[in-house]
């Protein structure tokens, strides 16, 4: 489990310590002498990473709200006026992330495995072949985040990858070593989490998805989900997708659990309220796509990137010339929390997982959703001018003669699909019932620093996006738009009024995003023409008010497997390669008792769990006071799960008990995968 995001220490009094007065009004302007932006390999591009539509891009403007909204969002706003003056941190100096974008050709290396948390095994899945911490692009150069997390997010786009790496550290040799972390693979389509318990925060989500970034704030938007810590968040038995776990405590009836998206009131008129216009800019976002609770931390705060890789590579902090003379602990003050709203459990979730009973009584009855891709330079768009030749698919636009650019790539970063151009250009895009056009956008490198263009995007006479000003060197910038209803698209990209001498211009990762809902068609059932068939009612042992009576490691945990020492820091069930959504995750010796409550059957398929590889052994026993009612025998790691059923009538409650097999209990991880009565 991954320790508290505790915001104290020196800096984090700072973060989140606020006088009565302050000696800086917050509503104080942002110095008006921007930065003049990097060469983009050490910040984080404007607008995120993950593509429009997905979780961190999701626009909630219109979402229904869950029907304890009010509770949720006092609990939020309690939590908040109870530490540092009332006013939420802004996370920049300590406790967020550095952030690499990397070229195709980085060179990789292996990132070491730093036990610091003293497990007795090494996780499945982080070392070796394919393995989470194998062949990693870090720039030998890279420079953590400040604080004890030491957090590092690389992107590499070429490959549509990121890792991300928590208490990283650079040896004395020159190598890399993490305590935990993880790698996203597909970005491009992910909703931005982690699997199979990897990642660096305690909910699974990604840190970059709702980082407040530099260039966002240079760019005077920020145009995706924000993420936010809580200081109490909702008990670690239950989390809100697109959170995969929690490390929450909080168990009053208005419980905000990790994954929840809030949002702030869309009527609230931000422009009006005395902020600071960055906390204007969070307030902005917050309309649009919403909070989403991440982390527990030592206050409420949200979380801005690390300005520790630019000041290593330019020697100038962003974040002072950004925030002007307010200092970060007073940018979020008047921030209206009590205006949020909560969503619905589970809004948007977009893949469709096992069912799982639910009492929570805000669970949105919105159907998942999937989104399909078209890459404009598959489509028939039409060139209708172009300053330099023609319009190049998939390669930038080169010199004169068709086909004769190279690969498109913004500020060093490389990118397989999109159009390269030349000022002044334009292109029309057939839409095709998509609803929603994305793409990285920024002056290709084979102009080296040269060139300055405008990219925007027309549905006839009405402009749906405006990059502003880009020029040769600096990041890409990602331009989203809503083309709902457009027949098609218009791609212009102007020369920034100075002339189109080097104005090569890249729509890298151009595509067009159609939601597709995700339907499940009922089966037609023929009933027999002699006897009825008989319902058969299930209850997951999970859902049921079982009792510890002990457990050889940590805490008894639900639908995940047992983990470490600590609550809600197992990972998903997976016995032999297999992965189960319920059941129970133990350690040897462990019994737990269960009510039965008139059910006939109980079934479990049962196992060592994966997370100690082939390591640990163990029996699975279910008993009725003295009487065993069914034993699996011993069990080793990497074997497959074995069937479990005990016929259990006439008993009030029964015994699930897992034993050592007589060698010791290291390792023994225990699954009761898919436990169920039935009847």
């Amino acid at each position: 489990m991954l320790t508290k995001r505790l915001v104290t220490a020196l800096l984090t009094a700072v973060t989140c310590t606020i006088t009565t007065a302050a000696a800086v009004p917050a509503q104080a302007a942002a110095s008006t002498a921007i930065p003049v932006p990097s060469t983009g390999e050490h910040l984080m591009p404007a607008g995120g990473v993950f593509e429009a539509g997905t979780a961190w891009k999701l626009d909630v403007r219109n979402a229904p709200l869950h029907a304890n909204s009010a509770g949720m969002v006092k609990t939020v706003a309690d939590q908040t006026a109870a530490l540092y003056g009332g006013v939420a941190a802004f996370n920049a100096y300590q406790y967020s992330t550095s952030f690499y974008t990397v070229p195709a050709d980085q060179p990789r290396v292996d990132v070491q495995w730093d036990n610091c948390q003293g497990k007795n095994y090494t996780p499945p899945g982080l070392l070796g072949p394919e393995g989470q911490f194998t062949q990693v692009p870090i720039p030998a150069d890279a420079v953590p985040a400040k604080g004890t997390d030491s957090q590092l997010t690389v992107y590499s786009p070429s490959t549509d990858q990121l890792w991300e790496f928590w208490v990283t550290k650079k040896t004395a040799d020159g190598s890399w070593s993490a305590c935990w972390g993880g790698r996203i693979d597909g970005v491009s389509q992910s909703d931005g989490f982690f699997l199979d318990g990897f990642g660096a925060s305690a909910s699974g989500l990604s840190l970059a998805g709702g980082t407040i970034g530099i260039e966002d704030v240079r760019s005077g938007v920020i145009d995706h989900a924000l993420a936010l810590h809580m200081s109490a968040p909702g008990t670690w038995q239950e989390f809100s997708y697109p959170a995969q776990r929690s490390d929450g405590f909080d168990t009053s009836v208005n419980r905000v659990p990790e994954g929840t998206r809030l949002r702030l009131d869309p009527s609230v008129d931000v422009d009006a309220l005395k902020m600071h216009p960055i906390a204007k800019m969070v307030a902005k976002a917050a309309q649009k796509y919403g909070f989403i609770v991440t982390d527990k931390a030592g206050c409420t705060a949200v979380v801005a990137e690390s300005p520790q890789a630019e000041i290593a590579a330019t020697g100038v902090d962003p974040w002072k010339q950004l925030m002007g003379s307010t200092p970060s602990y007073s940018i979020m003050k008047n921030f209206p929390w009590g205006q949020l709203q909560a969503l619905p459990r589970d809004y948007a979730k977009r893949t469709v997982a096992p069912a799982t009973p639910s009492t929570d009584p805000g669970t949105s009855p919105t159907a998942p959703t999937a989104v399909s891709t078209r890459y404009v330079s598959d489509t028939t768009f039409r060139t209708v001018r172009n300053g330099w030749g023609p319009v190049e698919k998939d390669r930038s636009n080169g010199e004169s003669a068709a086909g004769d650019g190279r690969g498109l790539k913004i500020a060093g970063v490389s990118y397989a699909k999109g159009l390269g151009v030349h000022a002044s250009s334009e292109v029309i895009v057939p839409v095709e019932g998509a609803k929603t056009f994305s793409a990285q956008v920024g002056v290709d490198g084979e102009v080296g620093t040269n060139g300055s263009v405008v990219f925007q995007v027309w549905n006839g006479a009405t402009k749906l996006a405006d990059s502003g000003t880009l020029r040769g060197g600096q990041a890409a910038k990602t331009l989203t738009a809503d083309v709902t209803g457009a027949s098609e698209i218009r791609l212009v990209v102007t020369d920034s009024g100075n002339g189109s001498a080097k104005d090569h211009a890249d729509w890298a990762n151009a595509k067009l995003l159609t939601p597709v809902a995700t339907t499940t068609t009922a089966p037609t059932i023929t009933a027999p023409t002699t006897t009825a068939p008989t319902a058969v009612s299930t209850r997951y042992v999970s859902d049921t008010t079982f009792r510890t009576v002990r457990n050889g490691w940590g805490p008894v945990e639900k639908d995940r497997s047992n983990g470490e020492s600590a609550a809600g820091d197992g990972r998903g069930l997976k016995i032999a390669g297999v992965s189960y959504a319920k059941g129970l995750g133990v350690h040897a010796s462990s019994e737990v008792i269960v009510p039965v409550e008139g059910a006939k059957t109980f079934s479990a398929q049962v196992g060592v769990d994966g997370e100690v590889g082939t390591n640990g052994s163990v029996v699975f026993q279910v008993w009725n006071g003295a009487t065993k009612l069914a034993d699996s025998g011993t069990l080793r790691g990497g074997q497959a799960a074995k069937t479990l059923t005990a016929d259990v009538t006439g008993a009030s409650e029964i015994r699930l008990v897992v034993t050592d097999s007589g060698n010791g209990r290291t390792a023994d991880h225990a699954d009761w995968a898919d436990a169920k009565l039935l009847g």
